[in-house]
């Protein structure tokens, strides 16, 4: 399928990157008429994970966008406004900004009905933006593999202590005026990676981007999708709980991708089947 790079730039002027994946032609599209896709961390729209699920999209007759949010990379610089941005410095509410560029963007091209696929990272970022607002064009949300983050996931973790102190460390740091700075942190997820104070308080303090509690504001048909060998960040219930909560969610659905690690290594199809199964089930 025809693969096309985008340029967008935010109402903030932050300048992001997509890929526009034409469709398979003759095929009608159910619930909606495009998707937009989100990596996980640092990831980017050409990443191991977008390419397959675009892929498997497109055949089934979906113009895919999928997109590098403001966090893809480790660090990097917009020149539009000199602000550091990529995993190490993205404040995640911010991500937003970029879905709503990439929302224009779709309807430029002829689209306003619109599914969002958000994987890892980009499934916490697409369900911050849903809990919080949304946009009337996304008709269907697929969460894939959004585990919970912050105070959620690392306070009964055997690395707690380390991130209690890392986080008045951080809280140091951004009271003297050095919030910005990139510095090396043991984190609850990347091990020892680095962040800016101000984003490392972002990510950790406190459960904001709880996707368990995200999940209670989603007000969109929604299927929470898991792989069945990703213990670490979807384990066994949390799909559940996912659903329980989403009772705004109207239809909501669960999805175990049996056999699929976190990227979904060679189970891609099988995750795009159950989405669009549910689409069918939207109508």
């Amino acid at each position: 399928m025809k693969l096309e790079v985008v340029s967008l730039i935010t109402r903030d002027q932050v300048q992001i990157f997509g890929g526009f994946w034409e469709p398979r032609p003759g095929i009608q599209p159910v619930a909606v008429d495009a998707w937009l896709l989100l990596p996980g961390a640092s990831g980017a729209f050409y990443s191991q994970v977008q390419d397959p699920f675009a892929s498997a999209l497109t055949e089934a007759g979906y113009p895919v966008l999928t997109l590098s949010t403001r966090g893809h990379d480790l660090a990097w610089l917009n020149r539009l406004n000199g602000k550091l941005y990529g995993l190490a410095a993205e404040i995640i509410a911010e991500a937003g900004e970029d879905i709503l560029a990439a929302l224009d963007e779709l309807e430029r091209r002829g689209y306003r009905r619109i599914g969002l696929l958000g994987h890892s990272m980009g499934a916490i970022k697409s369900s911050y933006f849903l809990a919080h607002g949304g946009d009337p064009r996304i008709r269907v949300f697929a969460q894939t593999s959004g585990g919970r983050i912050g105070r959620p996931r690392w306070e009964g973790s055997p690395n707690r202590d380390s991130i209690e102190r890392e986080l008045r460390r951080a809280e140091q740091l951004v009271a003297e005026g050095r919030g910005e700075e990139l510095i090396l942190f043991e984190t609850s997820i990347q091990g020892r990676s680095y962040f800016t104070p101000l984003a490392y308080l972002d990510r950790h303090a406190d459960d904001r981007y709880d996707t368990l509690k995200l999940a209670a504001g989603l007000t969109v048909p929604t299927i929470f999708l898991g792989g069945s060998n990703e213990p670490e960040m979807i384990p066994a219930g949390l799909l559940e709980q996912f659903r329980a909560a989403a009772t705004g969610a109207k239809p909501s659905a669960i999805a175990t991708i049996e056999g699929a690690d976190h990227f979904y290594t060679g189970k891609a199809k099988e995750a795009i089947d159950a989405v669009l199964a549910f689409c069918r089930q939207v109508g």
